[in-house]
């Protein structure tokens, strides 16, 4: 493996802002947007708390689709880390086997016109 390498995942869903509780069953509590934009450090600080809550929660729902998500913030990012190691190993071992097969389409490629130059070569002698 060598120099830097960009793995993209990408998962049905955004991103971007979430629209939790999804679920009817869910136990995350419902927060009211009582703090206006422009309001108080504490209050602005809060919901800023609330919107990564919100992502950790996301981001351990995504970690084992079908369980429980995760809600300890610690056990989620040893598990993103994992997982993210995994991807970029098999991103690597993808790329290599696919530099493997272009190497060997380039040999039969090659192999196949050298078969064809030599059969040219016996009809007209």
């Amino acid at each position: 493996m060598n120099g830097s390498r960009n793995v993209s995942v990408e998962i049905d869903g955004s991103i971007g802002e979430s629209d939790y509780p999804k679920e009817s069953g869910s136990k995350k509590r419902v927060r009211v947007e009582s703090c206006a934009p422009t309001s108080s450090k504490a209050c602005r600080e809060k919901l800023r708390r609330d919107r990564l809550n919100d992502k950790f929660m996301e981001l351990g729902a995504l970690l084992e689709p079908g369980r429980p998500p995760k809600t300890d913030k610690s056990a989620i990012l040893v598990d993103v880390v994992r997982m993210v190691t995994q991807l970029r190993d098999e991103a690597q071992k993808l790329k290599d086997s696919n530099l493997n097969l272009q190497e060997k389409i380039k040999e039969l490629k090659a192999s196949r016109e050298n078969r064809a130059s030599r059969r040219e070569t016996e009809a007209e002698g």
